[in-house]
């Protein structure tokens, strides 16, 4: 028999059985370099593309998906690419169950404006490696959009910022980043409505509110009093001890000062720019860390392929 699971954790805890990666390809790689470091022993690779035995891929076997037909007992099988539906029709039409039953783990979540739907999200997939490597606490990550949010699923974390999945200004973030001690304990006032461009001429309303001087758009949340009861909630559960800045050009241009101002943070941060890998004010060089935020949003390609996020987390002080 042939099963489906989605709970990363149940699938890795509590079932039993050999572990195969299907898909000898990126994210497969990520796979099995995660499983290697948090210690889980997998026996190889499954992938239609070989053709001969002793095939290698990231120095493990390689085998093609007729192989589990000789296997017995349980097997477990990570599907790592996108078109899983593809790969399960595969497996039946071989019978790969045909003397085993294979327990297959999909990396498919439920969808942010769909809760009802999955979508694949290899990101978040990783998520649950990335956590058990991340040495401490999980950190409260305070962004000027909505990457917070994301740096929390590619944690396999509960989000801990006020910040998720809002907007915030420049001039306003660099004041909350300045001073989060006065700004993040604030209550939320003045909900109001506030137009926002989400992209050129794509204008719409989003609800808004107020700590001190600082203007906060949130763009996934309608209901004002869920708005004010989530505030709340993520206030109580603020990490004060690891603040992470995390700023991003994606919904316009930071200007120079501005720039300058978050690279002199004392707390750990980082400057994500789409287009440039640093910043100069005349012949002044400003020190920045570089990344680019689309990164974070990607759900089909890991973030290791740009950015080292948990090395980033891990290596640097707070």
């Amino acid at each position: 028999m042939i099963s489906i699971k989605y709970n990363t954790a149940d699938f890795f805890e509590k079932e039993k059985g050999d572990i195969y990666i299907y898909g000898a390809a990126n994210a497969g790689y990520w796979v099995a370099y995660y499983l290697n470091k948090c210690g889980i022993k997998f026996e190889g690779f499954i992938d239609k593309a070989v053709i001969h035995s002793g095939a290698l891929f990231a120095k493990s076997a390689v085998y093609a998906p007729c192989h589990l037909q000789s296997l017995y007992g349980t097997i477990r099988v990570i599907i790592t690419p996108e078109n899983s539906d593809s790969v399960i029709a595969d497996m039946i039409r071989l019978q790969c169950d045909k003397n085993a039953d294979v327990v297959c783990l999909l990396p498919h979540y439920p969808l942010h404006h769909k809760p009802n739907e999955k979508g694949y999200n290899i990101n978040r997939f990783l998520g649950y490696f990335r956590r058990k490597l991340l040495k401490g606490t999980v950190p409260t990550f305070i962004s000027n959009d909505c990457t917070a949010g994301k740096c929390y699923e590619m944690l396999d974390a509960i989000p801990s910022s006020p910040t998720i999945n809002s907007i915030i200004f420049q001039e306003d973030y660099i004041k909350l980043c300045s001073n989060p001690e006065h700004y993040l304990r604030q209550n939320l006032s003045d909900i109001h409505w506030a137009v926002f461009n989400v992209l050129a001429n794509n204008r719409h309303e989003v609800p808004a509110g107020i700590i001190d001087d600082v203007e906060i758009l949130f763009v996934y949340t309608w209901d004002y009093e869920k708005l004010e009861k989530q505030w709340k909630l993520m206030k109580e559960r603020i990490n004060w001890e690891k603040l992470v800045f995390i700023m991003s050009d994606a919904t316009g241009a930071i200007s120079f000062p501005v720039a300058e101002e978050f690279s002199k943070l004392k707390r750990k941060h980082i400057l994500m720019l789409k287009d440039r890998a640093s910043l100069y004010i005349g012949q002044k060089k400003i020190d920045i860390h570089f990344g680019n935020s689309g990164f974070f949003f990607m759900n089909n390609d890991p973030i290791e392929n740009h950015f080292d996020f948990l090395g980033w987390l891990n290596d640097v002080e707070y």
